[in-house]
C-alpha cells in the first residue's frame, strides 16, 4: 500500500488516511491534501459550518446544510455526543459527495444547490400553512441537530479542551496579529501551513530559531527535519495538555527518531566559548588549535618564587616548541639507552662464561704432574733468589 508522510504531524501513513480534492490543479499530482485526515480536520466543530466549509472548498465539493445535518442528526442518534470527533461528519459527508447524486458538484455550485434547497424547505413549509412573516420567520430557524448542553468544547479531538481555554488563545491570537506585520504572517503560513492557529505558528517558529542557534544546520534536508521536529514538539505539548497519556506516548517515540534522525543531541551541539572540556576530542583539538598557553590564576603581583615558576615553565615551552632537533635527539639517547643495555647483557655473559671455565673443577681435575711441576716452578724461583742474593754480596 502506497504511503505517504503528513506535513503536519510527520506520520508515515498509508493514502487513504488523506483526503484527496477534487481539484487536482490545485494539489497536484493526485489531487491527495498535504496533510492527514486527523491534522487537517483538527479544528473542526461539527456544528460551526465556518470551521469546515473552508475545507469543504479545497476538497472542492459543496457545502449542502441538510446534507451536513442529516448526516450529524444521524451519528448523535446512535453514539454519544462525547464520541463525535473532527472526523466523525466530515468523513461521512465526503463520501457521501461522491454517491451518483452529488458528484458532478463542486464548491462553485455551492449557492445554486443553496437557493435550490431553500426553494424545497419553502414550498414544503407553504404546504404546512405557514404564510407571510410566520413562513418568514420559520425559513430562518435552523432545523439542524443542537449542540448538546454537555458539549460546549468546540470538536476538535480534544476532550480535555474547554471553551475558556479556547478564548484566551484567540484572544492571544488577536494580540499577535497586532504585533506581527501582514509579511511576517504571511511567511509563517507558507513555511508552516494554514492548519496552525497564529500563536501554534509563533511557537513553532521559535523552537525552529532557538534550534538552529544551537546546531550546526547546513543542508535543506536537515531543516526538513527540523520542522518536523517543531511540528512533533507542538502536537506532544497538546496532547499531555489534554490528558491523552496514550497518544502522547506514541508522538513522544515520534520525537525521538526524528531527534536521532536529525542528530540533535549534545554532542552535534555548537561549541560555546567556556573553559570546560568535556571530552578527550575537546582537549586535542584545544591543543591543537591554542597550543599550550600556561594561565596564571593569581591577582597578587607576582614574587620572587612566582617568577622562578614562570621561568621553568617558560623554558619548559620554549624548550618543547622551539627545539628544532629536539626528537632527534630524543631518538638518538632513546638509541643509545637500549644499546648500552645490550652491552651490558654481553659483558656479563662473557663474564659468565669466564668464570665458570676458572672454577669448574670438574671438567678440568688436577693431577700428580700438575703438583710436581708446581714444586719444580717453586725450586726454581728459590734458586733464583739465592743466585741474586749471592751476587749482592
Amino acid at each position: 500500500m502506497a504511503q505517504r508522510r503528513c506535513t503536519k504531524c510527520g506520520r508515515l501513513l498509508a493514502d487513504t488516511d488523506f483526503y484527496t480534492s477534487n481539484n487536482i490543479e490545485r494539489f497536484p499530482p493526485d489531487g491527495k491534501m498535504a496533510e492527514c485526515k486527523k491534522c487537517w480536520s483538527m479544528h473542526v466543530d461539527n456544528w460551526d459550518p465556518d470551521t469546515y466549509k473552508p475545507l469543504l472548498e479545497q476538497l472542492d465539493i459543496p457545502y449542502i446544510k441538510p446534507v451536513w445535518d442529516q448526516l450529524l442528526e444521524k451519528f448523535l442518534s446512535k453514539n454519544d455526543a462525547s464520541k463525535i470527533t473532527t472526523t466523525s461528519v466530515l468523513g461521512r459527508y465526503v463520501s457521501t459527495m461522491k454517491l451518483s447524486q452529488w458528484r458532478k458538484y463542486r464548491w462553485a455550485d455551492t449557492e445554486e444547490l443553496a437557493a435550490k434547497e431553500e426553494e424545497k424547505l419553502r414550498s414544503a413549509l407553504i404546504q404546512q400553512g405557514y404564510t407571510g412573516e410566520d413562513l418568514e420567520l420559520e425559513m430562518k430557524r435552523d432545523f439542524g441537530p443542537q449542540r448538546p448542553v454537555s458539549d460546549l468544547r468546540p470538536q476538535n479531538d480534544d476532550p480535555a479542551a474547554d471553551p475558556s481555554s479556547i478564548v484566551e488563545e484567540t484572544a492571544y491570537d488577536r494580540e499577535l496579529a497586532d504585533k506581527l506585520s501582514e509579511d511576517e504572517i504571511v511567511g509563517l503560513k507558507l513555511k508552516w501551513g494554514d492548519a496552525y492557529r497564529l500563536s501554534e505558528l509563533v511557537r513553532m517558529e521559535k523552537l525552529y530559531a532557538d534550534m538552529m542557534a544551537s546546531y550546526d544546520i547546513q543542508t535543506a534536508s536537515h531543516k526538513d527535519i527540523l520542522i518536523f521536529l517543531c511540528k512533533t514538539s507542538l502536537k506532544l505539548n497538546q496532547l499531555l495538555d489534554a490528558g491523552d497519556i496514550a497518544e502522547a506516548q506514541k508522538v513522544a517515540k515520534m520525537y525521538d527518531t526524528l531527534l536521532k534522525s536529525g542528530k540533535f543531541s549534545a554532542a552535534q551541539a555548537k561549541d560555546e566559548e567556556t573553559d570546560f572540556v568535556d571530552s578527550v576530542g575537546e582537549l586535542v583539538t584545544l591543543a591543537e588549535e591554542q597550543g599550550f598557553i600556561p594561565k596564571y590564576y593569581i591577582s597578587q603581583p607576582n614574587d620572587m618564587v612566582d617568577q622562578t615558576i614562570m621561568d621553568m615553565q617558560r623554558y619548559t615551552y620554549n624548550l618543547v616548541t622551539q627545539e628544532t632537533s629536539l626528537g632527534t635527539m630524543l631518538e638518538a639517547a632513546m638509541k643509545q639507552i637500549e644499546q648500552d643495555r645490550e652491552n651490558e647483557k654481553n659483558v656479563s655473559t662473557e663474564e659468565e662464561d669466564d668464570n665458570s671455565d676458572l672454577f669448574n673443577y670438574d671438567e678440568n681435575p688436577l693431577k700428580v704432574e700438575d703438583f710436581q711441576s708446581f714444586d719444580e716452578f717453586e725450586a726454581e724461583l728459590a734458586a733464583a733468589d739465592e743466585t741474586e742474593e749471592a751476587g749482592d754480596s
